[in-house]
């Protein structure tokens, strides 16, 4: 029995295995007791795994190699300066598979340190030696790693495009690849997507006691982002009981951090807990505990919690700088001060944006500061609305607001409790009849906008509401964006080039559909691939695509288009460097997929055009069709849309940009 055939079973995931080939392979191949602590290692056993390099080397191993995964071991425990120290100093230049170990561990301890450079420069420098050794799927590793380093510095679109570059040459149902990803789309806010993700893995991570704990961690920190503290309560005890029983202490102060943020946080418990997390290099985790427990704890008490936190405003990671310009801004005498630094925090990271969003809200009186909380660029969006009322919709403690700008006066309303919102946009998409008018009553009853086109930026809350259906957006020009300062950017989209069709497989009408629309370039049959299709529309003036969409409610980021090849999923769409100007998506509820919004819209496009309804593709055409005549004739994406929908009906359809 050799010991490659151990090293398989492991990467296979199958340790006990691994771990029995191992013990086999032990007399005629001293390095095999390595095998067996790295098995150690991935089952949480960090003693074990100390004590069987021992062995390993009194048995002949290579000193080279046990000193390599002593370094590894460090990184488990979170050890990360000591692993550095010990994985810097291994000469390995004559074995050059365990050289690329300790690239790759050098690589994960200095990204804990946020030491992100020289971390990238590990993972790439890993990636060349694999790559001539032929370890294909190792250099995917390394790429994914780069993706992780790319995370940490608040990149992720970065962070998932090179995710996805990796993932063709990943084994499938590598768990430690889903928990980076899933971490990517909590950064990203989306938490859905990410529990999806992380549910998958925690089943594919049976004894594997080391990754089954990450994943608890992850899936804890998952569950508070979306509100979910009991959720959150239940994956912290069980991470911090699994990595006590590792001894892995910075992980164990990272999960009590998170158990602390379930329930009412005691003071002097989130101070010892932050000492021991900022003892074990775990920064962020501290600076989230400490500005949490500030926002409860009586003011002399906040004001020291804050005061901490501060500092890390110029940290080395965007969401800590982000969190030390929060503390300054709950710190501020004023509301200048109060007011910059929230645009400070903005400009570092947007996930963070309630919480930078609520502290000004708080603090605002007077409309147009309340406007100006809002959308940090009020001043420029106001300048650009010429005839266009907007709606930017808010949350103050608890309280639904509207701030509008009509005729470039700002008003603020207060529509009652926000509580129940998204109860009321899921009644108006079961029954539109029934609910149409009382959501209406809430929403825009009180606001006074005339006839004017309108820009809407919704609330959370709002994710999946049928504008077309609410009489104020019925007949008029309506455009829906993320924020007022993204439509702003989104009207001022260049141009592209070409006009692009495709018709996805098995829908009836689609082929008549994009016949009708008469675009220079068409893809249909065999040739609407992904692939295809991306090259087609990257930089095209106007795409559109007619496909079967499918919409998953417990992961929409990985909601698809039917293609000829299979899924085109919106987060596809990020590897385009310039999107269409205008995208059509003649599809099943794609809108409530805002990945596909997000996506072109950061890439320079104007709008998207899609519906949040299932759509009957034989009642599809005639709107479509009547929309693109409209455009030729020299309208703008909503008043086009609003020409149509007053002529066939709305079907859902949305203009989301700037129309």
């Amino acid at each position: 029995m050799s010991n490659a055939a151990a090293l398989e079973c492991v990467e296979r995931g199958d340790l006990e295995g691994g771990l029995a080939k191992a013990r086999l392979a032990l007399a005629e191949d001293p390095n095999a007791g390595l095998t067996i602590a790295w098995i150690e290692l991935e089952r949480g056993n960090r003693q074990a795994c100390e004590s069987e390099i021992a062995k390993a080397v009194r048995r002949g191993a290579s000193p080279g190699r046990a000193k390599c995964l002593n370094g590894l071991r460090l990184c488990a425990l979170g050890s990360y300066e000591l692993a550095v120290r010990e994985l810097s100093n291994v000469d390995l230049s004559d074995d050059l598979k365990w050289q690329a170990n300790a690239l790759v561990g050098l690589g994960i301890a200095r990204t804990y340190l946020f030491r992100l450079d020289a971390a990238d420069r590990d993972f790439a420098a890993a990636a060349e030696i694999l790559a001539a050794l032929g370890e294909d799927e190792r250099v995917a590793t390394c790429v994914h790693n780069r993706g992780f380093v790319a995370l940490q510095a608040g990149d992720v679109p970065k962070a998932l495009a090179l995710f996805d570059q990796a993932a063709g040459g990943l084994r499938r149902g590598r768990a430690e690849a889903l928990i980076d990803r899933a971490s990517a789309l909590i950064a990203a806010g989306m938490t859905r997507d990410a529990s999806a993700l992380l549910d998958e893995a925690q089943n594919l991570l049976a004894g594997r006691a080391s990754r089954l704990a990450e994943a608890a961690l992850t899936a804890g920190y998952c569950a508070l982002r979306a509100g979910d503290t009991d959720l959150a309560a239940r994956e912290a005890q069980r991470a911090r009981t699994l990595f006590r029983q590792q001894r892995r202490p910075a992980w164990t102060a990272a999960a009590d951090a998170l158990a602390l943020r379930t329930r009412p946080i005691d003071v002097a418990a989130a101070l010892r807990t932050a000492d021991r997390c900022l003892r074990w290099g775990r920064r962020t985790e501290a600076a989230e505990l400490l500005v949490a427990a500030a926002q409860t704890a009586p003011q002399a008490e906040a004001r020291e919690l804050l005061t901490r936190v501060q500092a890390e405003r110029h940290a080395e990671t965007p969401r800590l700088r982000a969190l030390g310009w929060l503390a300054r801004a709950r710190l501020a005498p004023d509301n200048r001060g109060l007011f910059a630094a929230c645009r400070a925090g903005l400009r570092q990271s947007p996930d963070l944006a309630h919480e930078f969003t609520a502290t000004a809200l708080r603090a605002a009186r007077r409309p147009r500061t309340v406007l100006a909380a809002a959308e940090p660029r009020a001043v420029d969006v106001i300048d650009a609305l010429d005839d266009r009322a907007l709606v930017r919709f808010a949350v103050r403690d608890g309280e639904l607001l509207a701030c509008t700008v009509v005729n470039r006066r700002v008003r603020v309303h207060c529509l009652g409790p926000a509580a129940g919102l998204r109860a009321a946009v899921a009644a108006l998409r079961m029954n539109p009849a029934v609910h149409a008018k009382s959501v209406e009553e809430k929403l825009f009853a009180p606001l006074r906008l005339g006839d004017r086109p309108l820009v809407l930026v919704p609330v959370e809350a709002m994710s999946g509401l049928v504008w077309p259906e609410l009489p104020s957006c019925a007949g008029r020009p309506v455009s829906v964006a993320p924020t007022a300062t993204a439509w702003l950017q989104a009207a001022k989209a260049d141009r592209g080039d070409g006009t692009v069709s495709v018709a996805g497989p098995d829908l009836t009408h689609a082929e008549r559909e994009v016949s009708a629309l008469r675009h220079t370039t068409r893809l249909h049959g065999r040739r609407s691939t992904v692939a295809n299709t991306l090259r087609a529309i990257e930089g095209a003036d106007i795409a559109h695509i007619a496909a079967h969409g499918r919409f998953r409610d417990d992961a929409p980021m990985y909601s698809y288009l039917e293609l000829a090849d299979g899924p085109l999923h919106g987060h596809d769409l990020t590897n385009l460097t310039r999107a269409p100007r205008l995208l059509i998506l003649s599809a099943c509820e794609v809108a409530r997929a805002e990945v596909f919004a997000t996506a072109i819209l950061d890439r320079g496009a104007q709008a998207l055009i899609a519906s949040s309804l299932p759509v009957p593709d034989d009642k599809a055409v005639d709107l479509i069709t009547t929309f693109c005549a409209r455009l030729r004739a020299g309208d703008t994406p909503a008043p086009a849309l609003a020409h149509a929908q007053d002529r066939h009906g709305h079907l859902g359809f949305t203009c989301i940009g700037a129309g």
